[in-house]
């Protein structure tokens, strides 16, 4: 079979749709046919530049976020088979994690092409009402937002939270905070994005970070990561707080060390989740606890999609339908 995927060759250029030569499934491997892949804000810090350090490769297929169906089994794989409907974990925590960036759009052609490869060790099986779009986007949008939430978060019932930034991750983690019983605040610049989030019962949305301050929250995700809205988190945090931080929109920031300080705040990253962690948010898509926003977008207009994104222009998460140039 023909193998069509959009090559990266280095910042600041266009992706090429090219024909890329067919994987074949080595020891632990196996190969897919790729179904889904979802668009993600890292894909645009790498081509617009500043996260293009990230890819030691070129040139190299993007797409971190894929589900697919089983083509070929390698040697030594067990538990799968060809026909299983799989998504690829990011595995950044848990026993099977990677050191690294060893991930599918990173160290190895991703999913923004036709067939892909994953090591049997990433995969985790798609439930039968879990469409190929929603799996895709669950292995990075819905898992790092579970993670960021669950265990680095430690959100329980009636923690007070406030959610900067809700797009794709933004809005799973308010969703998941709200499941768990949380009182959460939003942030977004984006209308659509704030008229969203009233659909899933938040208890307020604001336009600039400075409000969450009259909360008092004990909690402020950034997913936005644009440098200010870390210093904003900072600033709006109860005494005795904690900031994650998630998104990348800036890869350096300038905050306030004296407030980081005088108010004993605890900034802590997140990236990834588990194999754990995909299961679970792969359950919670199948029962209904998560709604996950996905809009698929056809293989050949990807550069459009990528466009959209980069302006601010998509709420949920744009995932790419490669089974439709099959």
């Amino acid at each position: 079979m023909s193998n069509q995927g959009w090559l990266f060759t280095g910042a600041h250029e266009p992706l090429v749709l090219s024909d890329v030569p067919a994987p074949t499934a080595a020891q632990g491997e196996v190969v897919l046919d790729v179904a889904a892949a979802g668009l993600c804000h890292s894909d645009i810090g790498i081509i617009e530049g500043p996260g293009a350090a990230w890819i030691t490769n070129l040139p190299i297929v993007l797409g971190h976020e894929v589900a697919g169906t089983i083509r070929e089994i390698g040697p030594g794989v067990e538990g799968f088979a060809p026909g299983d409907r799989v998504a690829i974990g990011l595995l950044a925590h848990g026993d099977d994690k990677k050191t690294g960036w060893d991930a599918p759009g990173l160290s190895r052609n991703g999913g923004y092409e036709q067939l892909a490869i994953a090591q049997a060790s990433e995969l985790v099986v798609i439930p039968d009402n879990v469409s190929f779009a929603q799996a895709a986007a669950a292995t990075d949008s819905v898992t790092t937002a579970y993670h960021a939430v669950v265990a680095e978060g430690g959100v329980r019932a009636g923690t007070v939270v406030g959610v900067i930034g809700m797009g794709g991750l933004g809005m799973n983690a308010v969703q998941i905070a709200d499941a768990i019983g949380a009182e959460v605040h939003g942030v977004d610049t984006s209308e659509g994005a704030r008229d969203r989030a009233r659909e899933f019962g938040i208890a307020s949305v604001h336009a600039d970070a400075g409000e969450l301050a009259q909360y008092q929250p004990e909690i402020i995700f950034d997913f936005a990561g644009f440098g200010t809205t870390t210093a904003a988190a900072i600033e709006a945090v109860r005494t005795g707080g904690r900031v994650v931080l998630v998104g990348l929109g800036a890869i350096e920031a300038t905050i306030s060390t004296n407030l980081l300080v005088t108010k004993q705040v605890t900034l802590i990253g997140s990236s990834g989740g588990s194999k754990d962690d995909l299961k679970t948010v792969l359950s919670m898509i199948s029962d209904g606890t998560i709604t996950n926003i996905v809009e698929e977008i056809p293989f050949d207009t990807l550069p459009e999609g990528i466009r959209r994104l980069s302006a601010g222009e998509v709420v949920g998460r744009l995932v790419l339908d490669v089974a439709g140039a099959n």
